[in-house]
């Protein structure tokens, strides 16, 4: 009764290993093991989504998938499989030249800073790693390269916007606008609730995600660098895995016994997860 049709995008975890430790970062409270991803498990993850139906395809997740050494090799046999659509976020610091120009020439077609900042200070506050200049520098250097070589890939600034780095707001539009395809500004949430003392430094009332019900994320497939399967994104403490793509196809995981059961949770707000009551704000 509560089947769908296999989803058209799919998210695989390259990583969760992360060279920055933001205040309100999930990342910071998790208990999750730190790895990187098989490379033959990840190439079989690419092939059967798509010979599946999907379409749309990312290597990002709880961590900087700059990190990945075979990252630009994941993104080119995605884009040669077909996929119309690969997109990443990256923190930045790491995207240099070297590292980030060969993911872009392999068919990325979009890619988001997440910065959060305009001056050094604020940027370290945040992120605890004096890198911003590096950051800075490498968003121009791309944004560059792109439009010198009339390469069709997005380039988004994205602001997490705080008490901490409120007052940057207009000064990052001016810094990074001229350089960006897009720019997004949105208020820090609660990380689908594991980080309640975000509310000590949000700049809205309701930190909780605003997110519809049924969530968007059960849209989409999403495999964690381990090969199993997840519901949200954000899901940093693992409790809305569903099954193991280890042991599955992608196929019988999309409607498993327990993903099953996530989607009916969601068809009322009253009968959600903990997890996902925390992250809505119920």
């Amino acid at each position: 009764m509560y089947e769908k049709k296999f989803p058209t995008e799919i998210m695989i975890e390259a990583t969760n290993c992360c060279n920055n430790k933001c205040f309100f970062c999930g990342s910071l409270v998790s208990k999750r093991k730190r790895g990187y991803i098989d490379e033959q498990l990840m190439l079989r993850l690419i092939s059967e989504a798509y010979d599946n139906g999907a379409r749309k395809i990312s290597f990002h997740g709880m961590g900087e998938p700059c990190l990945c050494k075979g990252l630009a090799n994941y993104v080119g046999v995605a884009k040669r499989k077909g996929y119309t659509y690969i997109y990443l976020d990256t923190n930045g610091a790491l995207a240099a030249p070297e590292v980030i120009f060969p993911v872009i020439d392999e068919g990325l077609d979009s890619l988001k800073f997440s910065i959060h900042a305009a001056t050094s200070e604020t940027y370290k506050k945040i992120t605890n790693n004096d890198v911003f200049h590096q950051v800075k520098e490498n968003f121009v250097k791309v944004s560059n390269y792109i439009k010198e070589r009339n390469i069709k890939c997005k380039l988004i600034g994205y602001f997490a916007e705080s008490t901490i780095n409120c007052n940057e707001r207009d000064d990052f539009k001016s810094m990074f606008g001229p350089y960006a395809s897009e720019l997004w500004i949105n208020p820090i949430h609660n990380a689908s609730g594991i980080k309640p003392d975000n509310c000590n430094f949000s700049v809205t009332q309701n930190i909780a995600s605003a997110k519809k019900i049924p969530c968007i994320e059960l849209d989409r497939m999403i495999i964690n660098w381990e090969g199993k399967a997840i519901a949200c994104s954000t899901d940093w403490s693992g409790s809305l895995i569903y099954g193991d793509a280890n042991t599955c196809s992608l196929k019988e995981l999309w409607n498993c016994e327990r993903i099953l059961q996530i989607r009916k949770e969601h068809e009322n707000i009253k009968s959600l997860s903990e997890i996902c009551k925390r992250c809505a704000g119920v």
